[in-house]
């Protein structure tokens, strides 16, 4: 894998706060259209949470900031470019807060087309982490 990622929940400032997923009994939980979230199936599938998908990660972001929905669900890649943002973006909002809940665990691969050899790409790869490259890349997203 390149890095790891995981799922978060983030909730308006104004929202009780959320230690479990049962602490969101009966609540909609913004996702994105398409995406399993393996942690929150069977939740969804007996009605304890409901979806509120979205067409992108975006567009659950905009959503959520205007406050159409309370929770939303969130990769932390994304979560923290977000977070990091905010202040320059929406300076006079509050601040989304993220709930201690991490789930769903993801490995992020690089996909190499049948033409590459794998292991030429995974030496530039690990050239990239070896040089810190990688990290760098990463950091800007932290």
């Amino acid at each position: 894998p390149l890095f790891s990622i995981h799922n978060r929940i983030i909730r308006q400032a104004n929202t009780a706060p959320v230690n479990t997923f049962d602490d969101l009994h009966g609540q909609a939980i913004g996702t994105t259209l398409g995406y399993v979230y393996p942690a929150l199936e069977p939740y969804f599938r007996d009605g304890r949470l409901r979806r509120d998908d979205a067409g992108s990660e975006l567009q659950g972001f905009r959503k959520f900031m205007a406050r159409r929905i309370d929770y939303l669900v969130m990769n932390s890649i994304s979560l923290d470019w977000h977070l990091r943002t905010w202040s320059s973006r929406m300076p006079a909002e509050p601040m989304p807060l993220s709930t201690p809940l991490i789930f769903d665990p993801i490995e992020v691969r690089c996909a190499v087309a049948a033409s590459l050899a794998v292991a030429s790409v995974n030496r530039a790869i690990e050239g990239l982490r070896a040089d810190g490259s990688l990290e760098a890349l990463l950091r800007r997203y932290r």
